[in-house]
């Protein structure tokens, strides 16, 4: 049997946001069966914040429930989006400083991906990646990409059938696995394949249909 003057503790898990500047929060002590007091609005760059998730499951938390046992609270978040002109949509990568393209929801014939753009306080940030599977499947025939361009991602052009010619800037030191799957293309890149960077997947090439690797 509980008793009436148990008393839980609430830990919280912030997941790399901060609560008035600070990493950590709590934990908060609550008596059997009354609210836990909700905390201040987290904040993370380039994520908007969901609410509190129950550790070990998927169900955000009620802080008009009362308290039964000890509990930690997760902080959910998804990631912060913009959208271009041109129906690119990106959203702010912390860990490198700059945007990743994470897909595009236009039907142009030839897509130019921007150097740079600029967030809501007018700052420009560069554009330095592209997204695992972020053009999958698209209908564009062209591309092209800006020497800020530092990864692109795993399937990235996978199943763009209308792509078959792509020039790779200088400036990509990572490339990921079956970045152009399923799909006939040459590639431009500008050293001898034998010098691609080492942080390049060995399967970069892999599921492609034909695949002609050329120096520009």
């Amino acid at each position: 049997m509980i008793s009436q003057g148990n008393v839980y503790t609430v830990t919280f898990y912030l997941d790399g946001g901060t609560i008035d500047g600070q990493d950590e929060y709590g934990p908060v002590k609550v008596k059997h069966e009354n609210t836990v007091p909700e905390p201040p609005l987290p904040s993370r760059e380039g994520y908007v914040f969901y609410g509190w998730k129950v550790s070990g499951g998927n169900v955000y938390w009620d802080f008009r429930n009362g308290l039964k046992r000890n509990m930690t609270l997760v902080a959910e978040w998804g990631k912060k989006t913009v959208t271009t002109d041109e129906q690119l949509v990106l959203w702010f990568d912390e860990d490198i400083d700059g945007y990743a393209v994470e897909t595009y929801r236009g039907n142009t014939e030839k897509l130019v991906i921007p150097a740079s753009f600029a967030d809501d306080s007018g700052q420009t940030i560069d554009v330095k990646t592209i997204a695992d599977n972020a053009f999958s499947n698209n209908s564009f025939s062209e591309i092209i990409l800006p020497d800020t361009i530092e990864s692109i991602g795993a399937r990235a052009f996978s199943g763009c059938v209308n792509l078959h010619e792509i020039r790779i800037p200088s400036s990509v030191a990572v490339m990921g696995e079956k970045v152009f799957n399923g799909i006939i293309i040459d590639v431009y890149l500008p050293w001898p394949e034998s010098e691609i960077p080492p942080e390049w997947s060995d399967e970069w090439k892999s599921g492609s249909v034909k695949i002609t690797v050329r120096e520009f």
